[in-house]
């Protein structure tokens, strides 16, 4: 049995709801935040992930492609904020992570198109060295080095504000497919070991 309800009909529950979280706790602000930000990655979790880490690779790219095609209808002046934070990050990923803070400690990723592109093509070179470093330590030693070349996702630069042209587009689509598919080879030419 499928039950509709019209947002109208349950934004004062919704509201009510909210209040209360916001009034149990001096970081009720901070609980409600981060339990939508949980809910929300927990969703992203649950799409189905090739175990193949190149099939994984050439997915997501493909998923990603879809959205990233249409970015030239956003207004490239405006961050959008995304749920995660760097706190929710380090929460999700750290096995002993720190208390919650208050809302003005939390640091937000947001994005422009232009910054879209940009952290899309920082993944995916990021991921090449990865791969190249993990090779070169297999082969010959060489301790991996974390590089830390690459502007996060609390940063915006100027220039990922510019206006995003069509032609400006498909030249970083360019650039993000032939990152994409030079990644999926290294990938695939991986071994268990």
């Amino acid at each position: 049995m499928t039950t509709m309800t019209r947002l109208e009909e349950a934004r004062p529950a919704l509201e009510a709801s909210r209040d209360r979280t916001l009034k149990t706790s001096e970081h009720g602000a901070v609980v409600l935040t981060h339990a939508t930000a949980v809910r929300m990655v927990a969703a992203w979790t649950l799409v189905p992930a090739p175990r193949d880490p190149a099939v994984h690779l050439e997915t997501a790219h493909a998923r990603a492609s879809a959205h990233l095609n249409r970015l030239t209808v956003h207004d490239p002046a405006r961050e959008a904020a995304s749920v995660m934070t760097n706190e929710l990050f380090v929460r999700l990923t750290d096995s002993r992570p720190a208390p919650l803070t208050r809302p003005a400690g939390v640091h937000r990723y947001t994005y422009t198109p232009r910054k879209v592109l940009r952290r899309v093509l920082d993944h995916a070179l990021d991921h090449l060295n990865q791969i190249d470093q993990w090779l070169a330590w297999r082969r010959e030693g060489v301790v991996p080095v974390p590089t830390h070349g690459w502007v996060p996702s609390t940063v915006t630069l100027p220039d990922d504000r510019l206006p995003l042209a069509p032609r400006d587009l498909a030249a970083w689509l360019w650039r993000i497919d032939q990152a994409a598919r030079i990644l999926h080879q290294h990938a695939a030419g991986l071994t268990p070991d």
